[in-house]
């Protein structure tokens, strides 16, 4: 579950409804363990604490990771990054990594690539926003059918140049020739 709605009182209710969660947490959520929130670890550590059947836990990697499961023991496991390389990790972290949802990954990619772009209207940034998702579902879309091992940035780069007709050989530099050679006749 998303950290934006996640809380301890959330996952009881949901657990006494028979719905198991795992997540990321806020800090700053009502309900939180004070010594889990508030502990500075090392890299590596981990430390969790039980409000009934629901476990909070913080991990800390390269930042401080807050995570809360009715579904795992907290315990540290060993799990294989994506290079195949084995770091050891709580079992509640790689659980949640293993299900994470396409929507999920979906902000996950658009934080990392998303259009720069400043407007006052609501509307414009939920324009941008819902150009972003589209083309992380295109990109998903993509990879699937033509097994390709091409990053996010440089399909949305091929997108655009496609859509406003550049060969694919173009670059930024070449654009900016362009514009200056433009900009000295007039």
């Amino acid at each position: 579950m998303d950290n934006f709605y996640n809380s301890v009182t959330l996952s009881n209710i949901l657990l006494e409804k028979k719905t198991h969660t795992t997540g990321t947490l806020r800090s700053n959520r009502r309900g939180n363990p004070k010594e889990v929130t508030t502990k500075k670890l090392k890299r590596g550590d981990h430390i969790w604490r039980r409000n009934k059947n629901v476990y909070v836990s913080k991990w800390k990697d390269k930042r401080d990771v807050l995570c809360l499961t009715t579904k795992n023991h907290p315990k540290i496991i060993p799990s294989k990054n994506k290079y195949g390389i084995l770091k050891n990790k709580p079992a509640e972290i790689v659980d949640y990594n293993n299900c994470m949802s396409g929507i999920d990954r979906s902000d996950q990619m658009v934080s990392y690539y998303s259009s720069p772009r400043k407007s006052a209207r609501w509307y414009k940034k939920v324009l941008y926003h819902m150009l972003d998702i589209t083309t992380w579902n295109s990109y998903f879309i993509y990879k699937k059918h033509f097994n390709t091992n091409i990053s996010f940035k440089q399909f949305r780069d091929l997108l655009i140049k496609n859509l406003i007709r550049l060969p694919m050989q173009t670059t930024a530099t070449d654009l900016f020739q362009i514009k200056k050679k433009e900009n000295s006749s007039t």
